[in-house]
């Protein structure tokens, strides 16, 4: 570990017993992050992003390919803004709509918003995106603000102690309740970011909008979080039926690959890890 970075991370570990927040503005953004989160939040106040490098190689990628996605970024699970206003003050996107169910998260995630000026392009919505509207619970983590997870069905343990989990209900809607009533310009939009921790599967159900049109999505592939969570043969599903091609993000080599070879892939992936799919229609 660098030196300064091994700074940063005793001034971390300390402000943890002092400080609720502290604030990370290592390179064209600006992050405040909560103190008691040693995954998210340390990673992001050490190294002054969380992968970003993800965000720009699907921009590329998509650039490369003649399919730009300029306009609206729709950041699915925006927890404290890291994806949406960084895709905003680097000029990939022009504006975002932001869905964070967490309230701890969402505080944060309009304090982000505040601290880079972007008020006026990025929409903050503290709603938990499903297939339905109605109450969900969220399983809350410990040390991760970007492990909360809806639950879906029976309570089991896991390799994350998820049944011993804090619970919080949130209200749910749809992708689609928020393109009717407004909140959700398709024709702006040039990007959907789902990153959901295994309730992929049910966003994407409740999204036939977004899948009926050429806009491109990234989604995360986390098999052990989505089996959790009922939800892994249905996004299989709804990629190989609505989807002509996948992109894994996190290969070397990134390209279009046949969705029909998504199972193949999921074999691949070893438990609890994950990957992130650019899913295109053409």
């Amino acid at each position: 570990m660098p030196r300064g970075t091994r700074y940063r991370s005793t001034v971390f570990r300390a402000a943890g017993f002092l400080l609720p927040t502290l604030r990370a503005a290592h390179g064209s953004a600006v992050f405040h992050v909560s103190t008691r989160d040693r995954v998210l939040g340390r990673h992001v106040y050490l190294h002054g992003d969380f992968e970003a490098a993800i965000l720009h190689r699907t921009y590329a990628l998509l650039e490369r390919w003649g399919r730009p996605a300029t306009g609206t970024i729709v950041d699915i699970g925006a927890n404290i803004g890291t994806t949406c206003i960084q895709a905003v003050v680097d000029g990939l996107a022009s504006a975002a709509v932001a869905i964070e169910p967490e309230p701890g998260n969402f505080a944060l995630l309009e304090r982000n918003i505040r601290a880079n000026d972007l008020s006026g392009c990025i929409a903050p919505l503290a709603i938990a995106l499903s297939d339905r509207d109605g109450i969900a619970e969220l399983e809350l983590s410990e040390d991760n603000s970007g492990d909360h997870r809806v639950r879906s069905g029976a309570v089991s343990p896991g390799n994350f102690l998820e049944d011993r989990r804090a619970i919080r209900t949130v209200p749910t809607t749809t992708f689609d309740a928020l393109v009717e009533s407004g909140r959700i310009d398709l024709s702006a939009t040039g990007i959907a970011w789902i990153d959901v921790q295994g309730h992929d599967g049910h966003v994407l159900d409740g999204a036939s909008t977004l899948r009926e049109t050429g806009i491109p999505v990234v989604v995360e592939f986390w098999p052990y979080g989505l089996a959790r969570s009922g939800g892994l043969e249905r996004l299989e599903e709804i990629i190989q039926r609505d989807y002509r091609w996948f992109v894994n993000l996190r290969a070397e080599a990134a390209e279009r690959q046949p969705v029909g070879e998504i199972g193949a892939l999921r074999e691949s992936i070893p438990s609890p890890y994950f990957t992130d799919l650019l899913l295109l229609k053409e």
